[in-house]
């Protein structure tokens, strides 16, 4: 997960990444203004990859949440780069 361009920053963020109309608790290791880096749980790193992922982050302490949809890049073990394909705010 080396092919990185422009600014990242390294996080530990909450998150919850839907897939087949569940929610799982996941955490954001890395972030950029293109994508992100998910650590995701062994349950679903076990499953097969999909096109796209919608996740869901909390920003301002948690008030307010956006909804990035992103499709994987690339994955190793628990790890998953994926770039954004589009981001929602909700209320």
């Amino acid at each position: 997960m080396e092919r990185r361009f422009g600014l990242r920053g390294q996080v530990d963020l909450p998150a919850v990444q839907h897939m087949d109309g569940f929610s799982h608790e996941c955490r954001i290791v890395d972030i950029s203004a293109r994508g992100l880096v998910v650590q995701r749980t062994k349950a679903l790193a076990e499953r097969p990859s999909r096109l796209t992922y919608r996740l869901e982050l909390p920003i301002d302490g948690g008030e307010r949440r956006i909804q990035p949809v992103a499709r994987p890049v690339s994955t190793e073990g628990l790890l998953e780069a994926m770039r954004y394909v589009g981001v929602d705010e909700i209320e």
